[in-house]
């Protein structure tokens, strides 16, 4: 199976447009990247993200550094920063790849 490079810069760019920051840290949210990764029901997801966790963890890498429960809808600026959380949709997470020095939201 050969991957087409133009779809993966079309993919790479459909990420990057959702991409905002928190303190200056790259991050992501789970139901945006549900829809990007193909899934189409938020269960399925969430085993997908519980199986990525597991192994963070079977491979000695803190899942707090990379994985952030985040129990509400994300409020962004303008400019895609984070502003905070609506506690109004269950079960939302959101990711960051590993920052220079742990962080976390303390959002639950």
């Amino acid at each position: 199976m050969s991957i087409d490079p133009a779809n993966v810069a079309k993919l790479r760019e459909r990420f990057e447009e959702k991409k905002f920051t928190y303190e200056g840290v790259e991050a992501w949210s789970a139901r945006d990247q549900q829809g990007l990764l193909g899934y189409a029901k938020w269960k399925d997801f969430t085993f997908a993200i519980e199986r990525a966790v597991e192994s963070c963890r079977q491979t000695n890498r803190d899942p707090e550094r990379h994985f952030l429960a985040i129990n509400g809808k994300i409020e962004l600026s303008e400019e895609r920063v984070f502003m905070g959380a609506h506690k109004n949709l269950e079960g939302t997470k959101s990711w960051r790849p590993t920052p220079s020095r742990p962080r976390r939201l303390g959002l639950n």
